[in-house]
């Protein structure tokens, strides 16, 4: 169970620091538009001021995905410390239920900066 662990710790710390770094760059106005990271949708690939009015209205759904996905790793990461095999599939469901929560919190907040109204 250690090995699970790992992985969860390492991927939602992963997910956690992404989106720490997505929120403070859009509350900044300094996340970039691009094909790669963030909301790209038909209505965001149209123009600069489409992407930033989803963006920021995405903004605090990204940071609550951030902060369920970090409660994730620390979850993980307890697991690993407390290290016996007894409790680490406790600490492997709890992590994950955390850190998946996460990404569907990211999930509704695209779904909300898609339907604000313009």
């Amino acid at each position: 169970m250690s090995r699970d662990l790992v992985v969860l710790f390492l991927g939602f710390t992963l997910g956690a620091l992404l989106c720490l770094v997505q929120y403070v760059l859009i509350r900044l106005r300094r996340w970039p538009r691009n094909p790669y990271i963030g909301i790209a949708l038909r209505i965001t690939r149209d123009s600069d001021d489409a992407w930033w009015q989803v963006h920021h209205a995405a903004a605090p759904w990204i940071g609550w995905a951030g902060l369920s996905a970090a409660f994730g790793a620390l979850l993980a990461a307890c697991g690993l410390w407390v290290g016996e095999p007894e409790s680490a599939g406790a600490f492997s469901t709890a992590s994950a239920v955390f850190g998946y929560a996460g990404v569907a919190i990211y999930w509704l907040g695209v779904k909300a900066g898609h339907r604000r109204p313009r």
